[in-house]
């Protein structure tokens, strides 16, 4: 091999290996993007400050400039905060703080944290489903191992229930179970990336589901 041939291999390797780093950098910006669009939509809809505190954590991730939404909820809740000092002492300061902030109402499930459980443990189901479905097993097939705990699942019900949960998520996002299935394998995983919550491991998922027994 001539020393010109070897130096344009060696250009060629190391082209290449620019284009996957800015290929790599354009992938992360897209699932920040992504990550605080489902924040800001999840925010609007509940107005759990939980999604609020998600959007900081993204943006110090990624040394990025937090979104005015964010920005804006944060200048309400220091407002309130610091309101508390000139209304009359509440016995509880610790609730009192809570409802400044936006953790107030609703029942012992049903709350700012009970919310994001419950959209986690969707979101897992929706990447079991996902990952089910590219080893070939059928939609019927896929619901089923997740009733019976693939992937290290707690068990949450039928299949039918997984069903109609998997459903209303995908709705949320304007799709059906059906044009789900239609999209391209790439931009399933797209989707579900659009939609995910942070805070838990996806490796899992990368791997074929191991036998679970009824």
């Amino acid at each position: 091999m001539s020393d010109r041939h070897g130096r344009l291999i060696d250009e060629v390797r190391a082209h290449a290996e620019e284009l996957r780093r800015r290929r790599a950098a354009q992938l992360v910006i897209y699932a920040r993007d992504r990550e605080l669009e489902g924040l800001e939509a999840s925010f609007a809809k509940t107005k759990n400050p939980i999604f609020v505190f998600g959007a900081w954590e993204v943006c110090r991730r990624h040394e990025t400039r937090l979104p005015e939404w964010a920005a804006a909820e944060f200048d309400r809740m220091a407002k309130e905060l610091k309101s508390l000092a000139y209304r009359p002492r509440s016995r509880d300061v610790a609730a009192a703080a809570g409802r400044a902030i936006g953790f107030g109402g609703g029942t012992k499930g049903d709350n700012a944290f009970g919310q994001i459980a419950d959209l986690q443990r969707d979101e897992k189901m929706l990447c079991a489903y996902l990952a089910l479905r590219a080893h070939k097993f059928s939609s019927t097939a896929a619901f089923q191992r997740i009733a019976q705990g693939a992937y290290g699942l707690q068990r949450v019900g039928s299949a039918n229930t997984i069903r109609a949960r998997f459903k209303a998520r995908l709705k949320q996002l304007g799709l059906s179970v059906s044009e789900f299935e239609k999209l391209p394998f790439s931009l399933r995983g797209h989707v579900i990336l659009a939609h995910i919550a942070r805070g838990w491991d996806r490796k899992p998922f990368t791997q074929k589901p191991p036998d679970v027994s009824d």
